[in-house]
């Protein structure tokens, strides 16, 4: 019921938000904040992650700063 509710408020207030953005940009943010928001709550209720080394832990952060500085780029430089 309430991913329902989420779901609805959020198809709202996203068409506002991102009339003048790019449509990938605009699914990337959602992507990398949904993740993040779902990453803590499980953390926080007591979920935890398994099979990570030092080494892949590195390789995820990497890929994650990527990603995000990527869309950074792309959302001040390809403006529409």
């Amino acid at each position: 019921m309430l991913s329902a509710l989420m779901l609805s408020i959020s198809s709202i207030y996203s068409k506002k938000v991102t009339r003048n953005k790019d449509a990938s940009i605009v699914t990337g943010y959602q992507l990398f904040i949904g993740g993040t928001i779902l990453i803590v709550l499980g953390l926080i209720f007591g979920g935890h992650l398994t099979g990570f080394t030092i080494k892949s832990s590195l390789l995820f952060s990497i890929h994650g700063i990527n990603i995000f500085s990527s869309l950074c780029y792309m959302d001040t430089t390809f403006k529409i």
